[in-house]
């Protein structure tokens, strides 16, 4: 016999969906920190990413490049979501060397970047910007001060090309004609540039008007060719019918009396409105009505670039180091030697006969916290060897005490 059927009911696809928010339009490579991931709605959330990344929040903001995947609790099981794949540009932490006195003193600290501007902290969040540069002198300190300097820099954005980019059709339209383009600005952006095409050398005046048609930029150009790529680097804020024309008074100057055409060639056909690089400007179309159709008066092959993105590194601490001989110290006949620096897995300390019976060797990061200690004699023969195979990468300063006297060298571990 045949058994009665059987219903089955499938479990629902409970997928979650990963919203990114926070990247500029324009914008190729976020800066890290700036893009904020968030799952659909769930009763709890797992997230996995580049270098053991892992969360349980709805939300996240990452820091590193790398792809982003969030697995929820659904009826049947766990469900994960597409993957949401994240390249940020490079921000990293300038570097940083610091500056000591045995009494007190102002001290000028510098760091190293990646051409950025270098801001001076007091704290290691938020604080006082006390100074910019690649140096930074502190006011007199009675004693050791800790100051934290990042780096903000400025990237160009992606750029795309907008309007009709060639010349079609026929060339010139009425001499009694000076016409307008408009367009919209949705957000922050640059006209770098327009093309031009004439048959007429000498001087053009292009000029932007906002909607009021009042005259907000304008650049002169020598026209010296019949192909003109024309840089105008006008920045542009949101807002709606931007106007794009030349002066006719400068035309009637250069062309003569009644003559208000800029003499720039206007295609006749091929023209097809809106053009749009979404989301930064839209080329919306002309003043010349229904004899504008299909037309493209003037400027061709528009350049817009996005806001540039500005990034912001973490902070490097730099010490001013009071109370001890300077960083440099052990450079100038102190009687140690440390080498190799920078160093990875390993360091050598060589004493000699200024040093006395018996030293402390100490490693501390540019924070002041202490890392490591070991002690030293004379039965060690003139030499201590530091192994610092579970140290991690960065900047340190080793501090020797022996009798009265006290040694301190920077150190920079790479690995």
């Amino acid at each position: 016999g045949v058994s009665p059927a059987a219903v089955v009911s499938l479990g629902p696809d409970q997928t979650p969906s990963v919203t990114a928010t926070g990247i500029t339009a324009g914008v190729v490579n976020p800066c890290p920190g700036t893009v904020t991931l968030t799952s659909s709605s769930a009763s709890s959330y797992m997230w996995s990413g580049p270098g053991s990344f892992s969360a349980s929040t709805q939300s996240i903001t990452p820091t590193m490049s790398g792809t982003y995947i969030v697995t929820i609790p659904g009826t049947c099981g766990l469900f994960p979501s597409a993957p949401t794949t994240l390249t940020f540009t490079a921000a990293p932490a300038p570097t940083g060397t610091g500056a000591g006195s045995p009494t007190p003193a102002s001290l000028m600290l510098s760091a190293t970047g990646t051409g950025g501007t270098l801001n001076w902290y007091n704290a290691p969040t938020a604080g006082t910007l006390v100074g910019t540069g690649n140096t930074y002198t502190t006011p007199v300190l009675s004693t050791t001060t800790t100051y934290y300097v990042d780096e903000t820099a400025s990237h160009p954005s992606a750029s795309a090309h907008t309007a009709q980019l060639y010349h079609t059709g026929s060339n010139y339209g009425p001499t009694n004609q000076n016409a307008v383009t408009y367009f919209d600005v949705t957000s922050a952006c640059t006209l770098a540039s327009v093309k031009v095409y004439t048959d007429s050398i000498g001087t053009r005046e292009i000029q932007l008007l906002n909607s009021s048609s009042t005259v907000i930029n304008s650049y002169t150009v020598n026209i010296t060719s019949d192909t003109t790529i024309i840089p105008l680097n006008w920045a542009l804020t949101p807002g709606t019918s931007y106007q794009l024309t030349t002066n006719s008074a400068v035309n009637t100057t250069r062309f003569g009396a009644g003559v208000i055409s800029p003499n720039f060639w206007r295609s006749s056909t091929g023209a097809v409105y809106p053009y749009t690089t979404s989301p930064m400007l839209t080329v919306t179309g002309n003043n010349a009505g229904a004899a504008g159709t299909g037309r493209m008066y003037y400027f061709y092959d528009w350049v817009v670039t996005g806001a540039p993105e500005v990034c912001v590194s973490s902070r490097t601490a730099v010490v001013a180091l009071i109370g001890t001989v300077g960083i440099s110290a052990v450079n100038e006949n102190s009687g140690v030697q440390i080498y190799p620096n920078p160093a990875t897995d390993e360091v050598n300390v060589l004493f000699d006969s200024n040093i006395g019976n018996t030293a402390i060797v100490q490693l501390t990061d540019v924070t002041g916290r202490l890392i490591n200690i070991w002690n030293y004699d004379k039965t060690n023969n003139g030499q201590l060897k530091l192994n610092l195979a579970g140290v991690n990468a960065g900047t340190y300063f080793i501090r020797i005490k022996s009798d009265d006297k006290t040694f301190v060298q920077k150190l920079v571990l790479t690995k």
